[in-house]
């Protein structure tokens, strides 16, 4: 039958060292998630928008809209995940 982790010199280090750094580790990563503040939302598209005959944003799909600087936007479709660069001017009057 052999052993069970905690009763092995191996599981008495995970469990009394390893694993509460673990949670305080994990526990960070939440409070740093949660607390960022990266300018991404997520909005619907009004209607279609075309560059040239390329369709590049469709009506009623919804996009995760990130600023990536100087008036420039990286939208992604929820649907596939493609990545778009827009400038915001261009942009703005397509979402909602």
């Amino acid at each position: 039958m052999g052993f069970q982790l905690h009763e092995t010199v191996y599981g008495k280090i995970f469990f009394e060292s390893q694993l509460p750094e673990l949670i305080r580790a994990i526990d960070r990563v939440a409070d740093a998630i949660e607390n960022r503040n990266d300018g991404l939302c997520i909005r619907t598209c009004r209607s279609d928008y075309c560059v040239g005959d390329r369709q590049v944003l469709r009506r009623e799909m919804k996009y995760i809209v990130k600023p990536e600087g100087n008036d420039t936007y990286a939208v992604y479709a929820v649907e596939d995940g493609k990545k778009i660069l827009c400038q915001k001017s261009e942009i703005e009057k397509y979402l909602e």
